[in-house]
């Protein structure tokens, strides 16, 4: 986790729900699936996270809170991918935080960020978007760019195949197909095959498309913490 800030400090609340939580069974393992997947998907960025993402409302919600944007798309696409068929829906809100900071507890946290992030998530909630963003202070038609790149990346996800699942965090870990087949027991052919009808190229053109939205546009030098 990263230092603790002083309070009122610009930072970016983040909030999401598992679609469809209240209709799946064995709750208690799969809490703790999220829970790992969630620490997974946050350890690249342990820096960055002011408040580690936790579950807040059993294994429907979770809260965190970051000094940057720019580990949110990789984040939400890790936990995903680990979750499949499952995902999260996300809501963000830059702004202000003005209680609890000192804890690094997301769910002591409160202020303006996380207000914006709750009705980012009821507007993702509305509009069947897995990701909405409120800054004021931001471009409206880049924040509209990426939560789209966001909605084009989820739909490629859902069409997967469970063997899709299983290749695609691979690939990105080791970065050869010849030793994906190697570690699945599986010919490299077979590989290729279901990299490619899981748009394994088209979504990683997306996600350097969102990240360069982010690192160029969205987050000013300073990062959002500067004033």
């Amino acid at each position: 986790m990263g230092a603790i800030l002083p309070v009122s400090h610009r930072l970016v609340a983040v909030s999401g729900d598992l679609i469809g939580s209240r209709n799946l069974k064995n709750r208690k393992d799969l809490a703790s699936k999220i829970e790992h997947a969630m620490a997974a998907a946050s350890q690249p960025y342990h820096s960055r996270w002011l408040a580690p993402p936790m579950l807040t409302r059993g294994l429907d919600e979770f809260s965190a809170a970051l000094d940057s944007l720019l580990p949110l798309f990789d984040f939400s696409v890790a936990l995903n991918e680990a979750l499949w068929p499952l995902r999260f829906r996300i809501g963000v809100g830059i702004g202000v935080v003005d209680v609890g900071l000192e804890t690094g507890l997301a769910s002591r946290l409160d202020g303006p960020a996380f207000h914006l992030a709750a009705e980012a998530l009821v507007a993702a909630r509305a509009t069947r978007r897995p990701l909405v963003i409120r800054d004021p202070s931001a471009d409206p038609v880049l924040l509209a760019a990426l939560e789209a790149l966001a909605q084009a990346h989820g739909a490629l996800v859902e069409g997967w195949t469970p063997a899709a699942a299983r290749q695609v965090p691979l690939m990105r870990n080791v970065g050869h197909q010849a030793r994906v087949a190697e570690m699945l027991g599986v010919t490299q052919q077979a590989v290729s095959r279901t990299l490619t009808r899981a748009r394994y190229r088209d979504l990683r053109d997306i996600e350097g498309a969102a990240n360069a939205i982010i690192a160029g546009r969205l987050i000013p030098d300073e990062g959002v913490l500067g004033e």
